[in-house]
């Protein structure tokens, strides 16, 4: 029988390390970011037993994939274990600082084990942070629940100041938001110059125009206001 020659034998390894790095990216990812898309999947739907069993293997292992944290604590937030949503999401908040979505999943826990001054500081630090009206606008709808109505008033204009740089649809929610805040207090004329620039923003925003129309105002070429506080 022939030896095989070292080239041949180089081709054979070579082969060998392609096929075996096909094989791996076939396989797809891995489990612990199968198991974050599913428990994620189940978030969406708010099937929250399910996210959490899924990822429970994961964190009983403590985790390194901050996302894995994230939507434990979603999970376990809206089951009502607070204290072990909490945990989870201070991990998260460590490893992702001013992250949005982390921020406002941890203020919900801190609003309901009533820590507001944590809560208040924690949304304002990350919208100023991250110039983010979703982190203002979580903080006006916490206030106004609290019913710290000033806090709420100066969160929604904050939202406003640093919604620039957002499509017209979005930042039309956002004044919307406000205009509601307004109304429930009883400052009908502020509430109302909040819908016409929501209006001004997004002629199709059927909550702005709805509330236009309660108030009495025409909607017609004099309706929409330019943006601004």
């Amino acid at each position: 029988m022939i030896a095989p020659t070292n080239g041949i034998v180089t081709m054979r390894k070579t082969l060998f390390i392609v096929a075996a790095l096909a094989a791996a990216a076939c396989k797809g990812p891995q489990p612990t970011e199968k198991a974050i898309d599913l428990a994620k999947h189940y978030c969406e739907h708010q099937r929250w037993s399910q996210a959490a069993a899924e990822l429970k293997p994961i964190m009983d292992a403590a985790p390194s994939d901050w996302k894995v944290n994230y939507w434990y604590g979603v999970a376990t937030t809206n089951l009502g274990e607070l204290t072990t949503a909490r945990a989870a999401l201070e991990l998260a908040a460590t490893a992702k600082p001013n992250n949005v979505d982390v921020a406002v999943a941890f203020a919900e826990v801190l609003y309901r084990q009533k820590e507001y001054p944590k809560l208040y500081a924690l949304l304002r630090s990350t919208g100023a942070a991250m110039s983010s009206p979703v982190a203002y606008n979580a903080l006006a709808g916490y206030a106004e629940q609290i019913g710290d109505y000033d806090t709420a008033l100066n969160a929604t204009n904050s939202a406003i100041q640093v919604d620039d740089g957002l499509s017209a649809p979005v930042r039309s929610d956002t004044y919307v938001q406000a205009g509601m805040l307004l109304a429930r207090i009883q400052k009908s004329d502020e509430a109302v110059r909040r819908f016409r620039q929501a209006y001004g923003l997004n002629s199709q925003n059927m909550i702005a125009i709805e509330q236009l129309k309660v108030r009495g105002v025409p909607i017609d070429g004099t309706t929409a206001l330019p943006p601004g506080l």
